[in-house]
């Protein structure tokens, strides 16, 4: 069996996790910084697995999308690698998170109103 060789290092996952933080972080502008503080493990945990399927799409295409096994001396065969399986669940997930972090933004009608409200105050 071959030995798996790992496509990112730890200091290229951190780079990509950090910048992927950097991403959610400004897509969330809106929130305000009690809200942020609150949701750091979410937003933490959404720019981590953002990483991980990034690292199986590069795994899978480096090694395709199926592996040999063999289990025994006369039982192997060909199935899904681990890294299409892995996407799989990770993208689930990271759909999740996004869906939860999303629901934080303000909605265009609570937009307008506090614009509306600035617009009032500014005219005095």
């Amino acid at each position: 069996m071959e030995k798996f060789e790992q496509i990112l290092s730890k200091e290229d996952r951190e780079k990509q996790i950090k910048k992927n933080k950097k991403g959610i972080l400004a897509a969330l502008a809106d929130v305000d910084k009690e809200t942020l503080k609150l949701y750091s493990q979410l937003i933490d945990d959404a720019a981590s697995y953002a990483c991980a399927i990034y690292e199986c799409n590069l795994l899978y295409m480096r090694d395709g999308i199926a592996e040999y096994y063999q289990n025994g001396e006369n039982q192997w065969g060909v199935k899904k690698s681990v890294a299409a399986e892995l996407r799989t669940k990770y993208t689930a997930t990271y759909q999740k998170l996004i869906i939860q972090l999303a629901g934080l933004l303000p909605s265009e009608d609570e937009k307008a109103a506090a614009a509306e409200l600035m617009e009032f105050i500014n005219q005095e």
